[in-house]
């Protein structure tokens, strides 16, 4: 297996509009793209906050192959 991760720092001035297109929208797509068998989004914990918090998406690909399309 492997994991194309994305980590970003979301501004609060957006948080809750992105977590909704992430969840709705941008995670469904990357699976429908068959690249993909499943998904994740994490929040991490003890990062300075004060601009806004860190998520990591995680994307999980049954081959290399798939990866890298």
């Amino acid at each position: 297996m492997f994991i194309y991760n994305v980590t970003v720092k979301i501004d609060w001035s957006i948080h809750d509009a992105w977590l909704h297109w992430m969840a709705n929208e941008h995670i469904p797509e990357m699976i429908k793209t068959g690249c993909f068998t499943d998904a994740q989004l994490v929040r991490l914990l003890e990062t300075d906050e004060k601009e806004g918090p860190t998520y990591a998406a995680q994307f999980y690909a049954e081959t290399k192959s798939d990866y890298n399309r």
